[in-house]
Protein backbone atom coordinates (compact mmCIF):
# COMPACT_ATOMS: atom_id res chain seq x y z
CA UNK A 1 0.00 0.00 0.00
CA UNK A 2 1.46 3.33 -1.01
CA UNK A 3 1.24 6.33 1.30
CA UNK A 4 -1.55 7.80 -0.84
CA UNK A 5 -3.53 4.56 -1.11
CA UNK A 6 -6.22 4.35 1.58
CA UNK A 7 -7.13 1.01 3.12
CA UNK A 8 -10.87 0.26 3.04
CA UNK A 9 -12.09 -2.65 5.17
CA UNK A 10 -15.48 -4.06 4.13
CA UNK A 11 -16.90 -6.19 6.93
CA UNK A 12 -19.04 -9.13 5.78
CA UNK A 13 -21.38 -10.37 8.53
CA UNK A 14 -23.00 -13.81 8.35
CA UNK A 15 -25.59 -13.83 5.54
CA UNK A 16 -24.39 -10.50 4.15
CA UNK A 17 -26.45 -8.79 1.47
CA UNK A 18 -24.21 -9.32 -1.56
CA UNK A 19 -25.65 -6.37 -3.49
CA UNK A 20 -25.00 -3.75 -0.82
CA UNK A 21 -21.33 -3.14 -1.53
CA UNK A 22 -21.65 -3.70 -5.27
CA UNK A 23 -21.73 -0.02 -6.25
CA UNK A 24 -19.45 1.56 -3.65
CA UNK A 25 -16.59 -0.94 -3.39
CA UNK A 26 -15.81 -1.24 -7.15
CA UNK A 27 -15.78 2.56 -7.40
CA UNK A 28 -13.32 2.82 -4.51
CA UNK A 29 -11.11 0.05 -5.95
CA UNK A 30 -11.07 1.74 -9.38
CA UNK A 31 -10.03 4.99 -7.70
CA UNK A 32 -6.99 3.27 -6.16
CA UNK A 33 -8.31 2.46 -2.70
CA UNK A 34 -7.08 -0.83 -1.29
CA UNK A 35 -10.36 -2.68 -0.65
CA UNK A 36 -10.06 -5.70 1.64
CA UNK A 37 -12.84 -7.93 2.90
CA UNK A 38 -13.14 -8.88 6.57
CA UNK A 39 -15.06 -11.50 8.56
CA UNK A 40 -14.97 -12.21 12.28
CA UNK A 41 -12.35 -14.96 11.98
CA UNK A 42 -11.18 -14.45 8.39
CA UNK A 43 -13.23 -17.47 7.34
CA UNK A 44 -15.48 -17.83 4.30
CA UNK A 45 -18.76 -15.93 4.33
CA UNK A 46 -21.89 -16.93 2.44
CA UNK A 47 -24.17 -14.15 1.21
CA UNK A 48 -27.95 -14.16 1.10
CA UNK A 49 -27.68 -14.96 -2.61
CA UNK A 50 -25.30 -17.89 -2.10
CA UNK A 51 -22.10 -16.03 -3.04
CA UNK A 52 -19.11 -17.48 -1.18
CA UNK A 53 -16.40 -14.96 -0.32
CA UNK A 54 -12.99 -15.70 1.21
CA UNK A 55 -12.15 -12.56 3.21
CA UNK A 56 -8.62 -11.18 3.30
CA UNK A 57 -8.61 -10.39 7.02
CA UNK A 58 -10.19 -11.14 10.37
CA UNK A 59 -11.58 -8.47 12.69
CA UNK A 60 -8.59 -9.11 14.99
CA UNK A 61 -6.27 -8.17 12.09
CA UNK A 62 -7.82 -4.70 12.08
CA UNK A 63 -6.31 -4.04 15.53
CA UNK A 64 -2.78 -4.30 14.12
CA UNK A 65 -3.67 -2.79 10.73
CA UNK A 66 -6.49 -0.28 11.27
CA UNK A 67 -8.32 0.74 8.10
CA UNK A 68 -8.66 4.30 6.88
CA UNK A 69 -12.31 3.57 6.07
CA UNK A 70 -14.66 0.91 7.47
CA UNK A 71 -17.76 -0.25 5.59
CA UNK A 72 -20.26 -2.48 7.38
CA UNK A 73 -22.31 -4.44 4.84
CA UNK A 74 -25.92 -5.18 5.77
CA UNK A 75 -27.34 -8.51 6.92
CA UNK A 76 -30.27 -9.64 9.02
CA UNK A 77 -27.67 -10.83 11.54
CA UNK A 78 -27.11 -7.19 12.60
CA UNK A 79 -30.63 -7.14 14.06
CA UNK A 80 -29.68 -9.57 16.84
CA UNK A 81 -25.96 -8.84 17.21
CA UNK A 82 -24.80 -8.22 20.80
CA UNK A 83 -23.55 -4.64 21.17
CA UNK A 84 -20.14 -5.63 22.58
CA UNK A 85 -18.80 -7.55 19.62
CA UNK A 86 -15.29 -7.04 18.21
CA UNK A 87 -16.51 -5.42 14.98
CA UNK A 88 -18.52 -2.85 16.91
CA UNK A 89 -15.47 -2.19 19.11
CA UNK A 90 -13.45 -1.52 15.93
CA UNK A 91 -16.26 0.74 14.68
CA UNK A 92 -16.26 2.65 17.97
CA UNK A 93 -12.49 3.21 17.68
CA UNK A 94 -12.83 4.37 14.08
CA UNK A 95 -15.46 6.92 15.06
CA UNK A 96 -13.46 8.10 18.09
CA UNK A 97 -10.48 8.67 15.76
CA UNK A 98 -12.73 10.64 13.36
CA UNK A 99 -12.21 8.01 10.63
CA UNK A 100 -15.04 7.28 8.19
CA UNK A 101 -17.23 4.32 9.11
CA UNK A 102 -20.22 3.61 6.88
CA UNK A 103 -23.00 1.26 7.91
CA UNK A 104 -25.32 0.00 5.20
CA UNK A 105 -28.92 -1.07 5.75
CA UNK A 106 -29.46 -3.09 8.94
CA UNK A 107 -25.89 -2.44 10.12
CA UNK A 108 -27.25 0.93 11.25
CA UNK A 109 -29.46 -0.92 13.75
CA UNK A 110 -26.42 -2.40 15.51
CA UNK A 111 -24.71 1.01 15.58
CA UNK A 112 -27.82 2.61 17.06
CA UNK A 113 -28.17 -0.09 19.74
CA UNK A 114 -24.47 0.32 20.62
CA UNK A 115 -24.96 4.07 21.02
CA UNK A 116 -22.69 4.87 18.09
CA UNK A 117 -25.20 7.12 16.32
CA UNK A 118 -25.67 9.47 19.30
CA UNK A 119 -24.68 12.99 18.38
CA UNK A 120 -23.98 12.05 14.75
CA UNK A 121 -25.77 12.60 11.47
CA UNK A 122 -26.77 9.24 10.00
CA UNK A 123 -28.75 7.58 7.26
CA UNK A 124 -30.51 4.20 7.25
CA UNK A 125 -33.31 2.38 5.45
CA UNK A 126 -35.57 5.05 6.88
CA UNK A 127 -36.09 6.57 10.29
CA UNK A 128 -39.15 4.36 10.87
CA UNK A 129 -37.05 1.24 10.09
CA UNK A 130 -34.43 2.24 12.62
CA UNK A 131 -36.99 3.18 15.25
CA UNK A 132 -38.73 -0.19 14.77
CA UNK A 133 -35.57 -2.25 15.34
CA UNK A 134 -33.77 0.07 17.78
CA UNK A 135 -36.50 2.06 19.57
CA UNK A 136 -35.18 5.29 21.08
CA UNK A 137 -31.56 4.47 20.23
CA UNK A 138 -31.03 7.22 17.65
CA UNK A 139 -32.10 10.85 17.59
CA UNK A 140 -34.56 11.31 14.70
CA UNK A 141 -33.39 14.93 14.33
CA UNK A 142 -29.99 13.62 13.17
CA UNK A 143 -31.46 11.42 10.43
CA UNK A 144 -30.44 12.37 6.88
CA UNK A 145 -32.49 10.95 4.00
CA UNK A 146 -29.71 10.18 1.50
CA UNK A 147 -28.16 7.09 -0.06
CA UNK A 148 -25.42 5.50 2.07
CA UNK A 149 -23.10 5.04 -0.93
CA UNK A 150 -23.22 8.74 -1.72
CA UNK A 151 -22.69 9.56 1.96
CA UNK A 152 -19.48 7.49 2.07
CA UNK A 153 -18.19 9.16 -1.09
CA UNK A 154 -19.01 12.53 0.49
CA UNK A 155 -17.12 11.57 3.68
CA UNK A 156 -14.07 10.75 1.57
CA UNK A 157 -14.21 14.10 -0.21
CA UNK A 158 -14.87 12.50 -3.61
CA UNK A 159 -18.10 14.35 -4.49
CA UNK A 160 -17.59 17.69 -6.20
CA UNK A 161 -20.64 19.69 -7.27
CA UNK A 162 -20.40 18.37 -10.84
CA UNK A 163 -20.01 14.77 -9.64
CA UNK A 164 -22.99 15.17 -7.31
CA UNK A 165 -25.09 16.51 -10.21
CA UNK A 166 -23.99 13.66 -12.50
CA UNK A 167 -24.59 11.09 -9.72
CA UNK A 168 -28.12 12.37 -9.16
CA UNK A 169 -28.86 12.40 -12.91
CA UNK A 170 -27.64 8.83 -13.35
CA UNK A 171 -29.66 7.55 -10.41
CA UNK A 172 -32.77 9.40 -11.67
CA UNK A 173 -32.28 7.75 -15.08
CA UNK A 174 -32.08 4.31 -13.46
CA UNK A 175 -28.35 3.94 -14.14
CA UNK A 176 -25.77 2.72 -11.67
CA UNK A 177 -23.05 5.29 -11.05
CA UNK A 178 -19.63 3.83 -11.86
CA UNK A 179 -16.00 4.84 -11.40
CA UNK A 180 -15.93 6.72 -14.73
CA UNK A 181 -17.91 9.46 -12.97
CA UNK A 182 -14.77 10.15 -10.90
CA UNK A 183 -12.22 10.01 -13.73
CA UNK A 184 -11.53 13.65 -14.54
Amino acid sequence: MTSTQKFVAAYLPPGFADWEGSVLLPILAALGFQVRYVSDDGGVRMSLGGLRVQPDLSVADLASKPPDVLILIGSESWLTLPIETPILQVTRLMLEQQKPAGAICSATVALAKAGLLRGRKYTSNGQAFLEHFAPGAANPANYVSRLAVREVLEMLGLMSDSRRTNWTARCAAGELPTADLFME
